[in-house]
């Protein structure tokens, strides 16, 4: 999950700042593309998705190019099924240009001579995903938030009561690296492209047996795209496409004199195609439930992003109040250690995430509380503790002080 804050590339002034006339923005010139069909090949058949990231492959983000090699444009394509991947660029192959590809090769393993190679090698129906792992979840899933993917991961304008109707299988599979040999290579290609994305990246070992990745698989493509897939593809059929992956390390913990499994997350990533289509949440939905099945102590999360911590609150929230856990008798209240145990048992999340969920429990009732005062001791409609800068009432203040003082009271001792 991008998070410009903690690049090292954003800590000081970048090549590309201090000396425009010598370098240019690595953002500027470089395009992830998606591959569908063969009518995404051709240069200029999209736009194309800004990677996150660049400083792993080049220093400052930056990249040295003369005034006369400008603009330049370099493609890094990969196919929706299989991930190979392809790269080119729309100059000669000589000088600064050449040194910059070669920059970007250099880190990308196997690349494909030819584009169309992307396009082969891949499951072709939602059949050949037992390659791939167990299925381990199934869910539907909406049309990009703000458009309609097309099969050339762009976006097209989208809405009306059709589009909010229209929903896509998923499935959700599990392998081990060194059990499923075609889940093997696509990690191989997969880690190329998280390093385009998530800060600091490092590939995982292929060679440990505790290593499981998580694929989501679309097997539905919008509309549009199906009829141009369906031309381009020699069968009829659409193959799935890669929407989502995650890694996750299996290790054991010594707990009450016996071992217990822990599952740790360690890498997310849904492809900028599918993005906005709930396809995080429904994936983190799964690993909770790959936990519980396997009886694992704890879900945690390695180093997470304020993006994905967000999606994490959201998902554990959600499952709190489906199952009724964590309600609070006052707003103001401290947890009980009930409570926890009975969260703990049943999400298998962390005591930090049973705090948070318990904090927004709590936030829910204040919220009600306030809105439930006499008209002339209306609160503001900001959360306590002013955010807005409007002082609180005196009573709305006898209400929210214990809450807040709470949340305080955990914070301390987190960074004390």
């Amino acid at each position: 999950w991008p998070d410009r804050r903690h690049s090292r590339a954003a800590c000081a002034m970048q090549k590309w700042e201090s000396e425009p006339a010598r370098f240019v923005r690595a953002q500027d010139v470089v395009r992830l593309r998606p591959v569908s069909g063969l009518s995404d090949l051709p240069q200029g058949a999209s736009s194309g998705f800004t990677p996150a990231f660049l400083h792993q492959y080049f220093e400052d983000e930056s990249i040295a190019l003369p005034e006369a090699d400008r603009p330049l444009r370099i493609e890094v394509l990969y196919g929706a099924s299989t991930l190979k991947l392809h790269m080119r660029c729309d100059r000669p192959m000589e000088g600064t240009v050449e040194d910059a590809m070669y920059a970007l090769a250099a880190q990308l393993p196997c690349l494909e001579n030819e584009a169309s190679a992307l396009l082969s090698g891949g499951p072709t129906s939602a059949a050949d995903l037992i390659a791939y792992g167990e299925l381990v979840g199934e869910y539907v899933a909406p049309e990009a938030g703000l458009g309609h993917r097309t099969a050339g991961g762009g976006a097209a304008c989208g809405g009306g009561a059709e589009a909010a109707r229209t929903f896509y299988s998923c499935d959700v599979r599990c392998g081990s690296l060194t059990s499923f040999p075609a889940l093997a290579s696509l990690n191989q290609r997969l880690q190329s492209l998280m390093c385009f994305e998530i800060d600091a990246h490092s590939p995982i070992d292929p060679a440990e047996e505790r290593w499981r990745v998580f694929t989501v698989w679309d097997k539905g493509p919008p509309r549009p795209a199906k009829r141009k897939a369906e031309a381009d593809a020699p069968s009829g059929a659409t193959p799935p496409e890669l929407a989502a992956a995650a890694t996750v390390f299996l290790f054991q913990r010594w707990v009450e004199g016996r071992p217990r499994l822990v599952v740790k997350v360690c890498q997310v990533l849904v492809l900028p195609p599918h993005r906005r289509r709930g396809h995080a949440s429904s994936l983190l939905r799964c690993l909770c439930a790959y936990a519980l099945q396997h009886d694992a102590i704890e879900l945690t999360v390695e180093d997470p992003s304020p993006a994905f911590r967000l999606v994490r609150d959201l998902v554990d929230l959600d499952m709190c109040r489906e199952r009724n856990l964590l309600i609070p008798t006052t707003a103001g209240a401290p947890m009980g250690e009930q409570a926890r145990q009975e969260a703990r048992q049943a999400l298998r999340i962390t005591d930090e995430q049973i705090a948070r969920c318990y904090e927004m429990r709590c936030l829910e009732m204040l919220m009600a509380e306030l809105g439930a005062l006499p008209e002339n001791e209306t609160a503001p409609a900001s959360p306590p503790g002013g955010i807005s800068g409007a002082p609180l009432s005196e009573a709305a203040e006898a209400l929210a002080r214990p809450f807040r003082l709470n949340v305080k009271r955990r914070l301390n001792r987190k960074y004390e």
